[in-house]
């Protein structure tokens, strides 16, 4: 963490104070989040600190609290798209007339995504990671569908209507649906946090967010689209990732191998990330429009530890559904390990990326 993160506040368009700071120099990237991202300015914890030291090496990394939420103004009186776009417009025309990149997280790239079709100017760069244009309300695929989202937003009101030892309950099965990774350590940090900044205002960002369709808005942005989404996520479905990233016109999708909604620093697919946002930017900067060099991008390592897995178990001479069986993944996920070792060791056929990798030792 930068050691001096100093915080200043904007106003929105109908009055609301909001918290932003802002770290690192170049193109201005603006971090768009809900509530569930559990952002913290002065001092963040771990599921958002690895964003905010990487990305502010390179770009002028800009961040806010969320009207009604940390350090924002905590009396709201609304919670809909149309506030929260308010509020990101504040964001950004105080940091000046520069366009700026937009990396939205989760169900705020609805925000993102109605603000760049309304100010295309204002937008270079659009990173949505995590998100989806129609939250579980308004997919509408039959009944049981439906019925799981009104429960969703039951239990949200059960984990945020009060702070009970049941309504604990309801919200690490929450927490844990963002990320099945998550220690009990870091659960109990997590809903510390939750607790302080948050309150009761989760259970009004839930049910907003779950009731809200940005599809004709996303076939309007015109800007340079990364759409980034874990193929495992149980969040927010890849499918909702994949059929945003068909909705926006030239957008590029990325399927990251993991099941964490948003990438954790010791997540494998972290790294993959962080290349991807660094490479999709910097095909858009310039000296002359940032005041600096663009950031030299590193080769990134893709082989990860479960690629390595995996690439052991064919050496094996084992199938996929006897690796996916090994591995308890599914045979899409173990069939997407084996196209990335195709591609970072540059080999065609599985025997010879066996062969490649055991002359680099990866085996052992």
């Amino acid at each position: 963490m930068h050691a001096h993160s100093e915080v200043r506040f904007c106003t929105s368009a109908d009055g609301t104070r909001l918290a932003t700071t802002v770290s690192g120099a170049g193109l201005p990237l603006v971090a768009v989040r809900l509530w569930s991202a559990v952002e913290v300015l002065e001092a963040p914890i771990f599921t958002t600190r690895h964003w905010v030291e990487e990305l502010s090496k390179d770009f002028r990394y800009a961040r806010y609290d969320p009207r009604g939420v940390g350090l924002s103004e905590r009396q709201m009186t609304r919670c809909t798209v149309d506030a929260w776009v308010e509020d990101l417009a504040a964001v950004i025309d105080a940091l000046g007339e520069q366009p700026v990149a937009l990396l939205a997280f989760s169900h705020a790239s609805a925000v993102a995504i109605r603000y760049a079709a309304q100010r295309p100017e204002r937008v270079s760069h659009l990173i949505i990671c995590g998100g989806c244009a129609r939250g579980m309300l308004k997919r509408g695929e039959n009944e049981q569908a439906l019925n799981a989202a009104r429960a969703m937003i039951q239990t949200a009101e059960a984990a945020y209507g009060n702070y009970g030892p049941l309504a604990i309950s309801f919200r690490r099965s929450y927490y844990l649906r963002w990320r099945p990774q998550f220690t009990t350590e870091m659960l109990d940090t997590l809903d510390a946090v939750v607790l302080d900044r948050i309150g009761k205002v989760g259970f009004a960002y839930t049910a907003a967010a779950h009731d809200v369709d940005v599809s004709p808005e996303a076939r309007q942005v015109r800007c340079p689209t990364l759409v980034l989404h874990a193929h495992e996520d149980a969040f927010i479905p890849f499918d909702e990732g994949r059929l945003l990233a068909s909705l926006i016109p030239r957008a590029r999708l990325v399927s990251l191998a993991c099941a964490n909604h948003l990438p954790l620093e010791n997540d494998p697919e972290w790294p993959i990330v962080l290349h991807e946002i660094r490479k999709f930017l910097a095909s858009g900067m310039t000296a002359s429009t940032t005041g600096r060099p663009p950031p030299a991008i590193a080769p990134v390592h893709r082989v990860t530890a479960r690629q390595i897995e995996v690439l052991r178990l064919i050496s094996q001479g084992q199938t996929d559904k006897q690796i996916a069986r090994a591995l308890g993944l599914s045979h899409r996920t173990v069939e997407m390990h084996v196209g990335r070792l195709l591609e970072s060791l540059k080999c065609h056929t599985r025997a010879e990326a066996v062969g490649v990798a055991t002359q680099l030792r990866l085996l052992e």
